[in-house]
């Protein structure tokens, strides 16, 4: 059996990962049942394969991995079902999925939908979904975001643990995220696995992005982490997870706030949302316009929605993804409690000696987002 394996005095890398997986299992509370693991063959993934089996067997989970095959590549097949046959020599329950990509967004984020649409599928409901990303691609992501001129939440790079919402309920979990890389590759060798060897992760030989340069993440990897490396004078991986982690607490604490100031079915006040801050009115507005139907929202569309509350002058409803549409209007004769309109009446600035200049308070201006088609 794999835990027979590993045995309760693995070695170094093999230790490091086993104990990464360990803490963040019982630091998140995750408990026995069905644990899925996304197995691609390379070292990062195989090594948390055979880590979740021997714990999840250890602790009485039902643990499988699925082996996503894109496709892309001649040899593909074969490395999945290489995989396969491997994980089932070591007793791992293991299927290969193949998946079509398609082409929008990029290859790199086709085969991403495609995935993790071949995980959903192959999960039930409340299953818990192990990702072999390590600290190193966690580094990568926050230069990425910093390449995009991402805000807080895309530098905050990848979540440890993302739990979805009934009626999935599944669990999603990184529990590598302060391993290295050396780590699963050398826990791969302390354990005699070989590796599937993925020549898109190479600068040359690999997809390629339209003009012939290498994918931006294999860029990140090969080129600029070493070179700011050198730069620097020191190891810039774990910094930079660093920076992720601050980053997270940070996006975390103004989207609560956010979510503090507007729930779901409550009118949009353009009065009340301009007296937030910039970094919570953004939040609450694309929260907003997501929970109408609006996708993949960019910083334009969220500053596009901004302007409908500060800086508004008129105009068409600012048409969003999906089929939604935002606009500006006003709410008349608003009833008001008779106390409360009289104090705000008693207290409203004269313009002159005859009252006139009294804001009309009966009326509330509103933002709309609904989906239209």
């Amino acid at each position: 059996m794999v835990s027979q394996l590993i045995g309760s005095t693995p070695p170094k890398h093999t230790r490091a990962v086993t104990l990464a997986l360990r803490d963040v299992v019982k630091r998140n509370g995750l408990t026995p049942g069905e644990w899925v693991v996304a197995c691609s063959g390379g070292p990062d993934s195989l090594a948390l394969t055979f880590a979740v089996a021997d714990l999840g067997g250890r602790m009485g989970a039902e643990v499988r991995a699925v082996i996503v095959d894109h496709g892309l590549r001649n040899e593909s097949a074969e490395e999945a079902e290489r995989t396969r046959l491997l994980l089932e020599k070591w007793k791992i329950a293991a299927r290969v999925v193949p998946v079509s990509v398609g082409s929008e967004g990029g290859i790199e984020a086709a085969a991403r939908e495609a995935r993790y649409g071949a995980l959903r599928e192959n999960s039930g409901a409340g299953a818990v979904v192990f990702l072999g990303h390590t600290m190193d691609d966690q580094a990568e992501s926050v230069l990425l975001g910093l390449g995009r001129g991402s805000g807080a939440r895309s530098l905050s790079g990848m979540r440890e643990v993302v739990r979805e919402d009934a009626p999935s309920s599944r669990t999603w979990v990184r529990p590598l995220l302060g391993v290295r890389r050396w780590d699963t590759e050398g826990m791969c060798a302390e354990l005699g696995l070989e590796p599937v060897q993925d020549p898109s992760n190479r600068l040359q030989g690999g997809w390629a992005r339209a003009d012939g340069g290498p994918l931006p993440r294999v860029a990140v990897r090969r080129r600029v982490i070493p070179s700011l490396g050198e730069a620097l004078g020191r190891d810039v991986v774990p910094l930079l997870a660093r920076s992720a982690q601050l980053l997270d607490a940070d996006a975390s604490a103004l989207e609560e706030w956010a979510g503090r100031c507007w729930r779901p079915g409550e009118a949009l006040v353009v009065e009340d949302l301009a007296g937030l801050p910039l970094a919570v009115r953004s939040r609450l507005l694309k929260d907003a316009a997501e929970r109408a139907g609006a996708a993949h929202l960019t910083q334009a569309h969220v500053s596009a929605l901004d302007r409908l509350v500060v800086g508004y002058e008129g105009g068409a409803p600012i048409d969003l993804p999906g089929g939604v549409k935002a606009w500006r209007e006003r709410e008349p004769e608003l009833k008001r409690e008779p106390e409360r309109e009289l104090r705000e009446q008693q207290r409203e600035p004269r313009a002159n000696g005859r009252g006139e200049g009294k804001r009309d308070r009966t009326v509330r201006r509103l933002i709309k987002i609904m989906k239209t088609s």
